[in-house]
């Protein structure tokens, strides 16, 4: 199961839309919802980005890691679409954690669209016996390397999810902050991120 060590930024989301951008979209001159408006672009954010958001992909730059308790037979297709590079391969015997030497493995696309990356040990490796209770741990960055980088369509479809969120503010959010999107807005927004919606089957045998 994937594990989420860093997710995306705040300073990250708020490059892709600012407090002041969504604000003169809902021509708002006060400064008294400011923090409920970033709250609002926050809360969209989360609706779009990640494995569970609406394009089942790692979108902003974050880091995960797997746990593994085998050494994982090369290839091996880490579980997070988006991936972009692996940082570093640990492994943890008897309670003590080693990394391994960099030149030991390598990342690879998976396919030619590049959604999903390969990890692959290379032949000869020094791999650590692992008994039962050892791990190994997989660690790897996902999204597009700077929110510069983001395609530009994310920036709109943020707009449209967060200025929603803040003209529905009883109805989208909850006692326990759950987001609710109406059926047009979820039109709209899967119209602008077609492209980048990973869908439900990809990369299944």
């Amino acid at each position: 199961m994937p594990e989420l060590i860093e997710g995306p930024k705040e300073g990250d989301i708020l490059k892709l839309v600012t407090v002041d951008q969504l604000k003169a979209q809902k021509r708002i001159v006060t400064n008294r919802e400011n923090d409920f408006i970033k709250d609002c672009i926050l809360d969209a954010w989360s609706w779009i980005d990640g494995p569970e958001g609406k394009c089942r992909r790692a979108v902003l730059p974050q880091i995960w890691s797997v746990g593994l308790d085998v050494w994982p037979r090369s290839p091996f297709r880490l579980p997070i679409h988006g991936a972009r590079a692996i940082t570093k391969v640990t492994s943890v015997v008897g309670g003590a954690s080693a990394d391994l030497a960099a030149g030991s493995f390598y990342g690879s696309p998976a396919s030619k669209d590049g959604i999903d990356l390969n990890l692959f040990l290379r032949a000869g490796s020094a791999l650590p016996a692992l008994s039962a209770g050892d791990t190994v741990h997989v660690e790897f960055s996902a999204g597009w390397p700077t929110a510069e980088a983001v395609p530009r369509v994310f920036r709109r479809a943020l707009r449209l999810v967060a200025a929603h969120f803040y003209d529905n503010r009883e109805e989208t959010f909850g006692d326990q902050r759950v987001s609710v999107v109406s059926r047009r807005i979820e039109l709209g927004a899967n119209e602008l991120l077609s492209r980048y919606i990973v869908p439900l089957e990809y990369g299944r045998p």
